[in-house]
């Protein structure tokens, strides 16, 4: 049954009408949203690009493989190589894993990939086939993942290659890696040693690309004395020999390491140690020094604690004893005669 009269200021019509008009609103609003958002908002923004993944690492090719000098015509393979040099930190930046593509320099062939070998802390070789249409473009990449409409993927992310030849801002000494030549020498203490350093780069690079100094300093060094002995060896080969003169004043094996002088005094030392030289023995005014014995032979026997060393010479003290007392048993008769008789010549001659 109907009320008899209805509430003040609500009709049934309009009680209806209030309700149902603003959720028709709502569902229409959220329908066209809905086919909007997908064609304005996210299917027409772009994917962000690929970032540097080391973004501090000047990443440089030690030559250009397309160049007919490096790549010939008939070349199968190609040796392609790479220094990564941390400008941040000045410092080669060592890592593995990498992965280097080389494209066709015409055509649409499929680039050629080869898993990169570090063959020195921040220096990476990769041998690559060429590809048909010759030797073009060098592609180092990283895998990493890339994200887009929130699903993501591993991509192959290049690095910046910053051009060819060596890292203009890295110094000589942490381009180049030392030698000794022949290796495993042998001294002695207080002696000249005539020993020979060879300087190589760490790219495929030439020598006159490095500028390799007129001289460097060869120093060597025990457990506890790191700058035992000094030595200047000067440039006597144009492919990187320096060759000079060492004098290490106590034996041991003593520890080579090389540098690059500088204006101020300072030596640039050159990342790795040379090896060691064995010294031993010690070199007298005047005579031959005893060469250190070899590795495997048994040391010489030490003089007994009776010899020359020991102690003065008895067997000549000896001797000047037997002759003392040699004299005095053969004058000591006519002697005692003598001063016995001499009295009673005094009485005959008074």
């Amino acid at each position: 049954m109907e009320p008899s009269h209805p509430r003040r200021g609500v009709s049934p019509n309009h009680r209806a009408s209030g309700i149902a008009l603003p959720a028709w609103v709502a569902v229409a609003a959220a329908v066209a949203l809905a086919a909007v958002l997908p064609s304005v908002g996210f299917a027409a923004s772009p994917s962000a690009p690929p970032v540097d993944p080391f973004p501090t690492v000047e990443t440089r090719l030690d030559g250009p493989v397309a160049d007919p000098a490096v790549t010939p015509p008939d070349a199968r393979n190609v040796l392609v190589a790479a220094t990564l040099w941390d400008v941040r930190n000045q410092r080669l930046f060592a890592i593995n894993g990498l992965v280097m593509k080389l494209y066709p320099a015409s055509g649409k062939a499929k680039p050629t990939t080869a898993t990169t070998t570090s063959d020195w802390p921040g220096h990476l070789t990769a041998i690559l086939p060429i590809p048909k249409g010759g030797a073009g473009r060098v592609e180092i990449v990283t895998e990493g993942n890339v994200c887009t409409h929130g699903a993501c993927h591993a991509e192959d992310i290049p690095l910046r290659i910053a051009g060819t030849g060596p890292p203009p801002d890295a110094p000589l000494s942490a381009l180049i890696r030392a030698e000794l030549v022949p290796a495993g020498r042998n001294a002695v203490a207080g002696a000249p040693a005539r020993v020979s350093v060879h300087l190589a780069p760490i790219g495929l690079w030439s020598s006159d690309e490095l500028k390799l100094p007129p001289s460097i300093v060869l120093v060597a060094s025990l457990p506890g004395v790191p700058d035992l002995a000094r030595a200047e060896l000067a440039l006597s080969d144009p492919n990187g020999i320096y060759t000079g003169s060492l004098v290490v004043p106590r034996p041991g094996e003593v520890t080579l390491r090389a540098g690059l002088p500088t204006a101020g005094g300072v030596i640039q030392p050159i990342e790795g140690d040379l090896g060691t030289l064995l010294v031993g023995g010690t070199a007298v005014a005047g005579s031959s020094a005893r060469p250190a014995p070899s590795p495997g032979t048994a040391e010489p026997p030490a003089p007994p604690s009776g010899s020359e060393d020991a102690g003065p010479p008895w067997v000549v003290i000896g001797a000047i004893v037997v002759l003392v007392l040699g004299l005095a048993l053969f004058l000591g008769d006519p002697l005692t005669r003598r001063f016995r008789g001499r009295p009673g010549r005094d009485r005959d001659a008074r």
